[in-house]
């Protein structure tokens, strides 16, 4: 039947005062995640300061102070990221950095930057997603091009 009258079990009562059961993690991963952590907050934090960088590009206004300013942070910034980066050991954890990385390039526009790091990104899915959303990293820049001829 329904059982709309039925009464249902009750999960039973935790004590709050009482120590949990906590998976362990292996103390290297749990520093390796610490640093992913760190590495998306710098991302976030350079991207801010690249959108600046992107606008100063189309507006020609590079040379000014603010710019400059961004610029300085936003590079400073990223060497920080990249430098967490390279003590990753963990393909995915790295893969995800490279992807943080090249998404605050673009932002500033820094389209060698990001075809660089484009090109250390082993994971075939992240390299779909990176492909799709900024196809301009797969395609050979105008000065290859002409190179050629």
């Amino acid at each position: 039947m329904l059982r709309w009258f039925k009464k249902e079990k009750q999960a039973p009562e935790v004590d709050p005062d009482e120590p949990r059961d906590e998976p362990e993690l292996d103390p290297a991963l749990a520093a390796e995640t610490e640093n992913m952590v760190r590495i998306q907050q710098l991302c976030f934090i350079a991207s801010i300061s690249a959108e600046g960088v992107a606008h100063a590009k189309a507006e020609g206004r590079l040379e000014e102070d603010w710019a400059q300013w961004d610029l300085d942070r936003y590079k400073c910034l990223r060497a920080d990221c990249i430098e967490l980066a390279d003590t990753l050991r963990d393909t995915f954890y790295r893969a995800v950095a490279i992807n943080f990385l090249i998404e605050v390039c673009m932002k500033a526009g820094d389209l060698d930057d990001a075809r660089a790091l484009f090109k250390y990104q082993e994971e075939k899915h992240f390299q779909e997603q990176i492909a799709t959303k900024y196809p301009e990293l797969i395609r050979p820049r105008i000065s290859e091009i002409m190179r050629d001829r």
